[in-house]
């Protein structure tokens, strides 16, 4: 790998995880809290259905986190064993 592709890499990565420190839990929030205002328009028959997809964007949201987790501990274990 070219010094100007790591370089350019490297500042790609820095602003992604610069993006989500700032935006993305304000964007979570953000829409559960409008979501919140609309929850008690829902029909029964829907109740279950908007139950379930919760469950797994909030599984979906865990296992980004958990992968974001997973790769500091990889650096920081490769760091370690130096």
């Amino acid at each position: 790998m070219t010094e100007l592709s790591r370089e350019r890499h490297l500042e790609q990565i820095h602003i992604q995880l610069e993006h989500w420190q700032h935006n993305l839990a304000s964007r979570v929030a953000s829409e559960a809290e409008t979501l919140d205002i609309e929850v008690d328009n829902l029909h029964d028959n829907e109740l279950e259905v908007v139950r379930q997809r919760l469950h797994a964007a909030q599984a979906e949201i865990l296992t980004g986190c958990d992968i974001v987790r997973d790769l500091r501990r990889e650096l920081q274990d490769r760091r370690v064993a130096r």
